[in-house]
C-alpha cells in the first residue's frame, strides 16, 4: 500500500508532462503512487504517459481540473495525497519534507511549499542546498490571511485523503477558481496549514493554460466568494474592513484583466467599484490610467467629425 499517492491532471499536456513525471518519480520518497488523469487530451498526453509504466492512468471525458483531481484521489491507495500540475517540477525531497512537517503537525489540515516562477528547471534540485533536519516552515493558523490573500497555489498542496474527502473535494462546477473555493471551505473554523518555507516547486508559466488571472477566473472567483457569504452570512458584518479590502483587491484584480481584453467600458466600471470600496493611491491610479485613454479616443472622433 502506497504511502503518498499524487495526482495530476492533465489536459493536452503533452509537451511538459513527461518532465512533470519524472520529477515526482524522482522524489527520495519511498511508496509513492503516481496518477495521471487525462481530462480529454486531444493531443499526445496518454502516449506520453504511457513511457512511464509504474504510473495508473484515468482516461475521461473532459469535465475540467476540479472533476479531474476528484476523480485521481477517489482512485488513490495513498494516506496522503497531494497535488501537481501537468507542467510543474518538484525539487526531490519536496513530498518527504511535506509528509515529516504533516506528521510534525498533526493539527495541520493541509501541507503546502513556496514556489518559483520561470527558472531553468535543470538547476531546480541544485538551487540551494536542502536545508537539513527539521524543514524551515511556517505555520499559517489565520484564517482571515488566506480570506484576503487566497492565491495559494496547487502545485504542493499535500494532505490527508480521508481530510480531503470529508470536505467534498473540488467543486465540480468550477473550471477556474476551485482551488480557491476548496481552501475557504477547508480552512473556515479551523486551526490552519503548514507552509514550507523553501522553493520546492517550480511553477511553469505556459501560455494558453487555465489561470484565474482572467476575466472568468476573477468572475469564478467573485462566485466562490458569494457562494461563502450565503453559507455563513454573519462572516461579512463581523469583518467588514477584511471584506471591503479583500473585494477590492479582486475587482481591481478584475479590471486589469478586462483591460487586457480590451474590454475598455467594464474595466472602468470595474475599477470605480474598487475605488469606492478602498480608496487608496493603486486603485485610483488605475482608474484614472484606464479612463485616459478613453477620453483621448472621444476627443479623437469628435475631432474628426468636426473635419468632416
Amino acid at each position: 500500500m502506497p504511502v503518498v499517492s499524487v495526482v495530476i491532471p492533465a489536459y493536452n499536456s503533452a509537451r511538459f508532462i513527461g518532465e512533470t513525471i519524472e520529477h515526482v518519480l524522482a522524489q527520495d520518497l519511498p511508496d509513492v503512487e503516481v496518477i495521471v488523469v487525462n481530462d480529454g487530451s486531444t493531443d499526445d498526453t496518454l502516449g506520453v504517459v504511457a513511457r512511464y509504466p509504474s504510473v495508473k492512468v484515468i482516461d475521461q471525458t473532459n469535465a475540467g481540473v476540479a472533476a479531474a483531481r476528484n476523480a485521481g484521489v477517489r482512485a488513490a491507495q495513498g494516506e496522503w495525497v497531494g497535488f501537481v500540475d501537468s507542467d510543474d517540477l518538484w525539487h526531490p525531497q519536496m513530498l518527504s519534507s511535506c509528509l515529516a512537517l504533516a506528521r510534525l503537525h498533526p493539527w495541520a489540515l493541509m501541507v503546502l511549499s513556496n514556489s518559483v516562477q520561470q527558472i531553468d528547471h535543470v538547476a531546480l534540485a541544485q538551487r540551494h542546498d536542502w536545508p537539513q533536519g527539521i524543514p524551515p516552515h511556517r505555520l499559517e493558523e489565520s484564517f482571515e490571511a488566506v480570506f484576503r490573500h487566497p492565491y495559494l497555489g496547487m502545485s504542493s498542496v499535500f494532505m490527508r485523503r480521508q481530510v480531503f474527502l470529508d470536505v467534498g473535494g473540488f467543486n465540480e462546477s468550477l473550471r477556474r477558481a476551485e482551488d480557491i473555493d476548496l481552501y475557504l471551505r477547508l480552512l473556515h473554523g479551523r486551526r490552519g496549514y503548514v507552509r514550507l518555507m523553501f522553493d520546492a516547486v517550480h511553477v511553469r508559466v505556459v501560455e494558453g493554460s487555465l489561470s484565474s488571472d482572467s476575466v472568468a477566473g476573477y468572475e469564478q472567483i467573485l462566485g466562490v466568494y458569494a457562494a461563502f457569504l450565503h453559507r455563513h452570512p454573519t462572516y461579512a458584518t463581523d469583518h467588514p474592513r477584511l471584506l471591503a479590502d479583500t473585494f477590492a483587491d479582486i475587482r481591481l484584480r478584475h479590471a486589469r484583466a478586462l483591460l487586457r481584453s480590451d474590454r475598455q467600458g467594464q474595466a472602468i466600471l470595474e475599477a470605480w467599484r474598487a475605488v469606492r470600496l478602498r480608496f487608496n493611491q493603486e486603485t485610483l491610479a488605475f482608474l484614472l490610467r484606464a479612463l485616459v485613454p478613453l477620453a483621448w479616443t472621444r476627443g479623437l472622433r469628435r475631432a474628426v467629425g468636426r473635419l468632416a
